[in-house]
Parts: structure tokens; C-alpha cells; sequence
């Protein structure tokens, strides 16, 4: 696999999903996934709710896949910048709710949050059964990173 000047083949990942090959963005997400939760537990301090935005990143990554073009900085920047934005929608929608307010944004227009909603509790088997659904290809065999392996941190 093509691997750029910064050392990220996410990029190509990110092609050959939006190609159709889904099983690409498990590696994507393989690759991902710890960097990812570590970035957002340093939010949030709550490991349930940093599973839950973590997911949720993943998720908004994958349905922008159609639409995202490279850009000078890696596909993790890109990620991260996906998984700031879900940290911030988290305190905004918590303000909200504190304040009385609906957390339903209207300038998302079709933004399910039902779904975000779903991912609550266990966000990481929701996310792989979302890939399997995309794919009947077999999801690699590697050892996937996770909160529970490294103590939630």
C-alpha cells in the first residue's frame, strides 16, 4: 500500500472506500481507532462517553467518505478534526439539555442522532457490525486497540 510523505496510507484507504471496498475503512478504523479514543478521553475523562464520541467520529467519517477530497494535512488530521467537532457537539448538546434547549442542530439537515444515540454503552460492536453490514468481505485479523486493553486512557 502507497504510504505518503507523512507516513499515512489513510488516504488511500479513503479512496478505496469511497471506491465501494468498505473492508478499507476497518483498516482505516483498525489503524485509527486508539489514537482516536485517547484524543477524545482527554476531553471528556469518561471512558463510556469517550466509546460513544469515538464512535460517533468514526460514523461521521464514514459518511463523508463520498464527499471528503485530500488535502495537504494526513487523514488523521482530517479524523481528529471530525472527533473535535463530535467533543463539541457532546457539550453543546449537554448545555443544551441543561438549559432546556432541543440538541436536534437545525443546521444539519438529516443528522440522525437516533443513530448517534444507538452507538450509548457499548459504541465499539455497533461500529463493526455497521462494517460488516457494508462489506461480505472478512474483517482483517489484526488485534484492535481499545479502551479495555489499555485501561481506558
Amino acid at each position: 500500500m502507497a504510504v505518503d510523505d507523512q507516513g499515512d496510507d489513510g488516504w488511500e484507504l479513503i479512496e478505496r472506500t469511497r471506491s465501494g471496498d468498505a473492508a478499507a475503512f476497518g483498516r482505516f478504523f483498525d489503524q485509527h481507532f486508539t489514537e482516536v479514543y485517547r484524543f477524545v478521553f482527554a476531553f471528556v475523562r469518561h471512558q463510556p462517553t469517550a466509546e460513544d464520541l469515538t464512535a460517533d467520529a468514526f460514523f461521521r467519517a464514514l459518511r463523508t467518505v463520498a464527499t471528503v477530497r485530500r488535502r495537504h494535512g494526513s487523514s488523521r488530521d482530517w479524523l481528529l478534526a471530525i472527533a473535535l467537532g463530535a467533543v463539541r457537539d457532546h457539550y453543546c448538546a449537554s448545555e443544551a439539555r441543561r438549559s432546556g434547549q432541543s440538541q436536534e442542530k437545525p443546521d444539519e439537515p438529516g443528522r440522525s442522532r437516533s443513530v448517534v444515540l444507538s452507538l450509548r454503552h457499548r459504541a465499539i460492536a455497533p461500529l463493526r457490525a455497521l462494517l460488516r453490514l457494508l462489506t461480505s468481505a472478512e474483517q482483517p485479523r489484526q488485534s484492535r486497540g481499545g479502551p479495555s486493553q489499555d485501561g481506558g486512557a
